[in-house]
Formats: structure tokens, sequence, C-alpha cells
């Protein structure tokens, strides 16, 4: 039951989905924790962290596109969210706001899951915060061809602080064949659950493709891979690792997987 002592969490997006609220709170209830969940979708990145500050949020992730940008909002980084430069979760500590990266965690289950090898060659769409966590995570197992297209070429740029990547411009992203594809963009989120960031030849010609996308939990780009037989990572699998590291750094304890992993079915079988 709320109370005045509740502890609430939230998440900030643009376009905000269920899934954060659906597992948070499931693993909240139960272990009996005095914690709520809620999401937002907002534009104003600076007055929700003045928000988070005001009303003693005890955490909040941060989704698309606010990854980079809620930075010059906080006081601290880990280790982890400076090397990546974007920062998915925010945990208050007493007025002071620091920045978490387990994008990047979920990212590594995420290969580890289509048995991703170093080397392979992989193409990462988008350049954005998921981006980045992808690259250090690509960087952890070893990869060195790694190829990106984004439609903003310097963004790519800024990319090579984490691993020096090859930049393919974004008309010509069908063109190169490689193993792994990586979908880090909103390509194929709610409300235009019909288009891809690749074409369907591209898609056939690869091993694996892994989207990061989770509303709807299973994109036109994972639907398209499953058909040819790919080995597939939606972009549930990703988001549901990194929200049990975020569980364990708002609450300070070991998240219940197995019921978060059942929310997560219900709500792809919903």
């Amino acid at each position: 039951m709320l109370n005045k002592d509740t502890q609430l969490c939230i998440s900030v997006a643009s376009r905000p989905s269920n899934f954060g609220t659906t597992v948070h709170n499931a693993a909240y209830e139960a272990l009996g924790l005095n914690y709520a969940y809620k999401s937002f979708g907002i534009s104003d990145i600076a007055g929700a962290m003045a928000g988070v500050r005001a009303l003693s949020i005890r955490g909040c992730s941060v989704s698309m596109p606010f990854k980079e940008t809620v930075i010059s909002h906080l006081d601290g980084l880990d280790e982890t969210a400076e090397v990546i430069g974007a920062v998915n979760t925010i945990v208050n500590d007493a007025g002071r706001l620091t920045g978490y990266n387990t994008d990047a965690i979920g990212a590594r289950v995420a290969l580890e899951s289509v048995q991703a090898s170093p080397g392979e060659s992989v193409l990462l769409v988008g350049a954005g915060g998921v981006a980045r966590a992808i690259l250090f995570a690509l960087r952890q197992l070893g990869f060195k061809k790694v190829l990106v297209t984004n439609r903003d070429p310097e963004k790519v740029l800024r990319l090579n602080d984490i691993l020096t990547c090859q930049q393919i411009a974004w008309s010509e992203r069908d063109k190169e064949p490689v193993s792994l594809l990586i979908n880090a963009t909103s390509i194929g989120m709610i409300p235009n659950p019909g288009s891809m960031p690749l074409a369907k030849a591209m898609v056939n010609q690869s091993r694996a493709v892994i989207d990061v996308v989770i509303s709807p939990m299973e994109t036109l780009l994972i639907s398209t891979a499953r058909s040819a037989g790919k080995a597939v990572a939606p972009g549930y699998l990703m988001s549901l690792e990194q929200a049990m590291a975020q569980f364990t750094l708002y609450t300070g304890l070991e998240p219940p997987r197995e019921l978060m992993e059942q929310k997560v079915r219900w709500l792809l079988e919903g």
C-alpha cells in the first residue's frame, strides 16, 4: 500500500512503455518492499531531473532520446557510464544524482544469447546512447570488425573513443554483408511497428539479429529474422537484464529473476 514512506522510482522517455512499470513493481511486491515504479513520457529532461531531486525520487531509468543529454544534469557518473558517455540509470542518494549504465550488462547478455563470436563482422544501426553501451559490450568481448551507420555521421565519429568503427553511409547500410545485425534505433517502435531499419535481404544474409526496441515486444525486424531461421535477441532480453541490474542499484537487493522473466512472458503473450 502506498504511504508517505513509499520509495518512488520512475522512468523517463519520449515514448514510454509498460515494461519497466510491470517488472519493477512485480519485484517490489514479491519482496514486500515499500517501493513503487511509474513511467513518464517527457520532453524536458532538465525539468525531470529537477523533479527527481525535489521529490526525493530514489531511482530513475532513462530511455531514448535522453541517455546522453541527461549527463549534464547529474552530480557524478560511475566508471562504466563515464566511458560509455551515456546513462540509463540514476540513483538519488540524499539529493546527489549518480548516473550508471546497465544497458552494457544487457547488451553483453544479448550478444552471448546469440553466441556472438569476436571474429564476426557487425553492423550497428544507430549512434545514440544505447549504441554506445552496445559498443562497450562489443569491446569487452573482443570484437574488431564493427561497422556503424547513422543518419548523423558526426555521431558515428564520436563512437571511436569507445571502439574503433568503420562508418557506413545511411544510404549504403543494406549493401555491406555482415554476420551480426544490431538495431540500436527506435525504428520499428510503436506507433510505427511496420518499419524496419534494414532491408529484408540484409536480414536474410546475416547469421543473427539483435534489436533494442521493446514496444512492440517482437518487432518486424525480429519476426523477419526469426522467420528466416536466424538467431535473434529481441529487445526485451536486453531490457530485462538491465532492469534487474537497476533493481539492485535502487534497492540494494538481488532481483527475483524468475518472477521478472515471468512478467516479461506475460507481456509478450498479452
